[in-house]
């Protein structure tokens, strides 16, 4: 359980047409909560929310979507769709505040022969430790992940304390 400041900058990378992770952190008083995703598709279910100010349709590859250094970013089954997930990290990392913590999630091994035949672009991973090197090798520190229960891993830009979450 990570506790933030109520004002820290949050960003939701591919947050999808229904935006929920922002809504989620609006609702709880996170209200620097953002989110972008560059499906056009989104933006049509984005014009009701409350928060649809806080949304923007763009891609990642192109940098930071809004002016802000991000304390906390999603980035959920998202990172293996982009065609550089290397400078989508580097975007990340250099949009960031040097507290900020990631939470990542990509699919690896057992789904691998389901994206080579019907998603050949997308990168996968073999193992749970080759996902963990590649947020390594391109600036961040893992801290935290689920042990292989689900593919998810927090990441820093500086080292923490390791957690399992």
């Amino acid at each position: 359980n990570i506790n933030f400041p109520k004002n820290t900058n949050i960003l939701d990378v591919g947050c999808r047409a229904g935006a929920h992770t922002v809504r989620e952190f609006i609702n709880l008083g996170y209200i620097n909560s953002y989110g972008v995703d560059i499906g056009k598709q989104a933006e049509s279910h984005w014009a009701n929310y409350s928060c649809k100010s806080h949304l923007v349709c763009k891609d990642i590859h192109e940098g930071s979507p809004f002016d802000l250094k991000w304390g906390f970013i999603t980035i959920s089954h998202t990172l293996e769709h982009c065609y550089n997930p290397k400078k989508v990290l580097e975007i990340l990392h250099n949009s960031s505040n040097s507290e900020c913590i990631i939470h990542g999630i990509i699919p690896i091994e057992e789904s691998v022969e389901h994206f080579q035949r019907h998603a050949p672009h997308m990168i996968m991973f073999e193992s749970h430790d080759e996902h963990i090197r590649f947020y390594e090798k391109n600036g961040f520190k893992v801290i935290g992940d689920t042990l292989n229960k689900n593919n998810s891993i927090l990441f820093a830009k500086k080292w923490k304390k390791r957690v399992t979450i």
